[in-house]
């Protein structure tokens, strides 16, 4: 694995036990998503109250063959009300090669853009 908690639902007991709103989670679809547990709705459903930042990585979604889980879970972050910050993720490793930052973070971004424009 590589994040602290593989699941949203392990994340939302986790939160629970701290009892804090001094602590929050960066959600992250992609970590959730290539660990086969919840679906974009799911996760932000049971994280929304936690949730302080987001990261999008359309070239690791679409490395996966789920690009379609980017702007499902934009959808249902903003159903939530989050209004916080998105942020891309550059994929540094992985399997594959990987385009140059410059390059690729700029496709994502123009991306993630989309996505958000979708929810006007």
């Amino acid at each position: 694995a590589s994040t602290m908690m593989e699941i949203a639902g392990t994340a939302k007991s986790f939160m629970e036990l701290i009892g804090s709103t001094d602590v929050g989670l960066i959600y992250d679809q992609d970590q959730i998503g290539k660990n086969g547990w919840e679906e974009p709705e799911e996760a932000v459903r049971l994280l929304a109250p936690y949730i302080r930042h987001v990261h999008l990585c359309p070239f690791k979604l679409e490395r996966r063959g789920v690009l379609e889980q980017g702007p499902r879970a934009t959808r249902a972050l903003a159903a939530a009300g989050y209004d916080g910050y998105v942020s891309d993720e550059y994929p540094r490793h992985g399997s594959g090669p990987v385009p140059p930052a410059e390059t690729q973070m700029a496709k994502d971004l123009a991306v993630i853009r989309g996505w958000i424009s979708e929810l006007k």
